[in-house]
């Protein structure tokens, strides 16, 4: 008889023991979720022949206030049509922000894209358009205060699969004039050995240190290149004639400074132009 209550009050415990589990989702050894690394890359598929990228902006936003909750929001129509590769090195006038008082922060920007067309050589395409982002700001106005949007190409412009339909996903620097040191382009050519141009090399704007990717641009049909939107500081020109987006395995700065030919390019108050680049 003891041995028979001594066998009930285990597999009581037993069944005790096992409804916790469940409940408490409590496993043994041997069925243990397991433990894997799952690895995130990041990279640009650039469109290195895009002529033209029209975009037709029907409005615009902007907040102005001291947080979101107290903010006031203005809309103004737009209805302007801009071809962005146009504003290479140049910029346009937007819009203007009116009766406002000196000290009240500009939160944040939306600008209201409804249609977008891209001409990739003798291809058009009408591109689907993604709402964008308001673009946050939060900075105090001042008297002659000037903002600048940057308009991301390399982010903004998104392959959907591999059968030529893009979608335009707007992206945005930007910066403000005054508060921030001015801005200069970097332009030059990539030649071979024999002085002929080169096209399609591939060009990576970094901080001197290697670290950032600052830029990134494609040589054109007469080898040229150009870097916009530079402020002051050193930097390194990495250049690929023949790149190639790196496997799983590959580490992108590694690969950064296994380029074909590099040049450490100062930028001190000026543009910098006639750059010559070999590759050997």
């Amino acid at each position: 008889m003891k041995k028979f209550l001594a066998a009930l009050v285990f597999t009581m415990l037993t069944l005790l023991i096992s409804s916790c589990c469940i409940f408490t989702n409590c496993s043994t050894d041997n069925d243990k979720s397991k433990v894997i690394t799952v690895n995130v890359y990041l990279t640009d598929k650039p469109l290195s022949s895009i002529k033209n990228l029209w975009v037709d902006i029907d409005k615009v936003y902007y907040s102005i206030g001291i947080s979101d909750e107290s903010a006031s929001v203005v809309e103004l129509e737009t209805a302007t049509t801009v071809d962005i590769l146009s504003l290479a090195g140049a910029s346009t006038l937007l819009f203007k922000i009116e009766n406002v008082e000196e000290g009240e922060n500009l939160l944040w920007i939306k600008l209201d894209i409804t249609a977008a067309t891209m001409t990739v050589e003798d291809s058009t395409y009408t591109l689907g358009v993604s709402t964008p982002e308001e673009i946050i700001i939060d900075r105090s106005l001042g008297e002659g205060d000037s903002f600048v949007l940057d308009f991301d190409l390399s982010r903004s412009i998104v392959e959907v699969g591999h059968s030529d339909i893009y979608e335009l996903r707007p992206e945005f620097n930007w910066w403000r004039s005054g508060y921030t040191s001015s801005v200069y382009y970097i332009k030059g050519k990539v030649v071979d050995s024999g002085g002929d141009p080169v096209q399609g090399a591939a060009l990576f704007l970094l901080t001197s240190d290697e670290s950032t990717i600052v830029r990134f641009t494609l040589s054109g049909d007469d080898g040229s290149f150009r870097f916009d939107g530079v402020s002051d500081g050193t930097y390194i020109v990495a250049v690929f004639g023949d790149f190639e987006i790196p496997q799983e395995d590959s580490n992108i700065m590694c690969l950064m400074k296994a380029s074909d030919t590099s040049r450490e390019i100062p930028v001190n108050g000026d543009n910098i132009e006639d750059v010559t680049i070999e590759l050997p």
